[in-house]
This record gives C-alpha cells, sequence and structure tokens, in this order.
C-alpha cells in the first residue's frame, strides 16, 4: 500500500490521473506557515480471502471494490506525494468503507506512520454495508478499543498540536455532540492555541446545506448543527428516517458556544464527496474535501 511500486504505467493507461491536490490558504497567525495534506473518504473496500468465503461478505466486497477500484491506488499516491513534500497527513474519516479483518489491517498500516492524524466516519463502524442504524452503537462497541489501537488516537474525541496548532478530532457520525466530547473540545479551546476542527459531516453552512437538501430532495442534509428550525423540515419530509439526527440541547448549545470562540480557526471535513468552501462562523472558514477513492484532496497552507 505506502510504496511508490504499486504505481506502475499501467495507471495512465486506464486514466488514473496524477496525484494533484486541490491548494488552499487558511489564515491562523502562525509565525512559521504549516503545509498538510488533507484526506477523506478513501473508502478502502479490502477483504481477506477467508471473509469472502461467507457468501454476504463475498457480495458486498465485489459490489464496493467496483465502486471504489481506485481506493488502493489513491492511498498509495497520497503517501508518497506526502513523504516527498514533508506533509502531516489528516484524514477525516471514512478511510475504510466497512469493517473487516483486511480494512483494519490496512488503516493500522496506513496510521502507523507518526505523520498521519486519522479520525472517524460513519463507515468506520459499517460491518455489513448499511446496518441497521440500531445495531450501529452495538457494533461501535465491539470495535472501538481496536480501532483506536488501529488509528492510534481515541476516536471518540482526541488532540494533537502540529506546528503550533491544536487540531482536534471528533467522531460525529450520530450527528451529535456527546457529554465527554464537549467537555474535552473545550477544555481544548481554553488552551488557546490556535484550533482547527476535524471532523467528517460537515458542520452547518448555509449553501451547503441548501446544496445537500437539493441532492436529496428535501429528505436528507447529512451536515451537523443545522439549526432546529430548519431541521424540523427535514424530519416533517422524512419522519422515520430523520427523527435520529434530531439536535439535542446540549449539541445546539455547543455550536453556539464555539462560533464564537476567537481562537478557532478553521474545520476540515469531508463525507458528501465534493469539494465545498463556505464560512462556518466569522473568521471561520470550512473546507471540505471531495472523495479521496476517487483521487481527490486538499493540501492546506496554513499561515
Amino acid at each position: 500500500l505506502l510504496s511508490p511500486e504499486i504505481l506502475t504505467a499501467a495507471d495512465a493507461a486506464d486514466g488514473f490521473k496524477v496525484f494533484n491536490p486541490k491548494r488552499i490558504r487558511i489564515e491562523v497567525g502562525l509565525g512559521k506557515p504549516l503545509r498538510v495534506l488533507h484526506l477523506s473518504d478513501t473508502h478502502l473496500p479490502l477483504m481477506t480471502e477467508g471473509e469472502r468465503a461467507r457468501p454476504l461478505r463475498d457480495r458486498l466486497f465485489r459490489e464496493r471494490s467496483r465502486c471504489w477500484a481506485k481506493a488502493e491506488r489513491s492511498l498509495a499516491e497520497a503517501v508518497v506525494y506526502a513523504r516527498r513534500e514533508n506533509l502531516p497527513i489528516l484524514h477525516t474519516g471514512d478511510l475504510i468503507d466497512f469493517l473487516g479483518e483486511a480494512n483494519v489491517a490496512r488503516a493500522a498500516e496506513f496510521a502507523a506512520d507518526p505523520s498521519v492524524y486519522a479520525v472517524a466516519g460513519n463507515h468506520e463502524w459499517c460491518y455489513f454495508m448499511y446496518t441497521r442504524r440500531e445495531e450501529q452503537g452495538t457494533i461501535q462497541e465491539m470495535f472501538r478499543e481496536r480501532l483506536d489501537r488501529a488509528y492510534r488516537n481515541d476516536l471518540e474525541v482526541s488532540s494533537r498540536v502540529i506546528g503550533g496548532i491544536n487540531f482536534v478530532g471528533f467522531d460525529d457520525w450520530t450527528y451529535q455532540v456527546n457529554e465527554r466530547q464537549d467537555a474535552f473540545i473545550r477544555a481544548e479551546f481554553a488552551k488557546g492555541l490556535p484550533t482547527v476542527i476535524l471532523c467528517h459531516c460537515p458542520f452547518y453552512t448555509p449553501k451547503l446545506h441548501e446544496d445537500e437538501l437539493k441532492r436529496h430532495q428535501g429528505r436528507l442534509s447529512g451536515l451537523i448543527g443545522i439549526p432546529p428550525e430548519l431541521h424540523a423540515k427535514i424530519v416533517a419530509a422524512n419522519p422515520s428516517g430523520e427523527k435520529w439526527r434530531v439536535p439535542t440541547e446540549r449539541t445546539n448549545a455547543f455550536f453556539r458556544w464555539i462560533a464564537e470562540q476567537p481562537n478557532f480557526k478553521a474545520v476540515l471535513s469531508g463525507h458528501v464527496h465534493h469539494y465545498h468552501a463556505e464560512p462556518f462562523a466569522e473568521r471561520v472558514p470550512q473546507y471540505v474535501t471531495s472523495a479521496h477513492a476517487n483521487g481527490f484532496a486538499q493540501e492546506v497552507l496554513f499561515v
């Protein structure tokens, strides 16, 4: 996975493009600029032969490996590029497409590099694809410790200081901020460092919300922190599918609070599989990156 030998002349023949990340610049007040590579939604669809011996798993593998046929090469190209340019890698979720032995092993191999900081997306908790929602909590608890070890951090909420910036990552697939996450993130902001949030599901911003509603016929937005009055309209359009995303009062209070933090500098996220840039709050941009499975990424220059 991590070797340049994976990248062959055959890649060019089938239309695979040379890795060329989108470049963005974020003002945070650093004395020395910091460049990082931001990836999201790699969707590795790997299985062992033993896993594929089970008919349902084999069908899942065949379907998803066709969908994400370039995922491994995309990851290999990104790693080669990051090493050549000496860039830390920030990965904001869905590194794997579903839970399984091969995918967890490959995720551990990728995250073993100390320059990689990876947080969770909703697919980190998928065992059989499209697992019933009521079962995902159980699956999450079953795999939590193992995935924490593979990704080398606490996937529920964690932080890492790189180049003078406090990067705070949290798992937001439930579209809520729980009590532990709330307390942890507030304590990180209290340290006073320039702080950047890493999460999978983007923070609510008006234009992105509008775009996602159009994509999903008004029945889904896929953002966290949607104002209650707007979320009520989505629930009315899709009551059986959207009640679970209704923000709690803690979640609403968290988003009111974080928007006012003077050392909050940016949000980096993914999930929607297309690029989008829009302010979350005054002087706080959000940059959503497109699906890395298809070769997309962002190179971010913090100054």
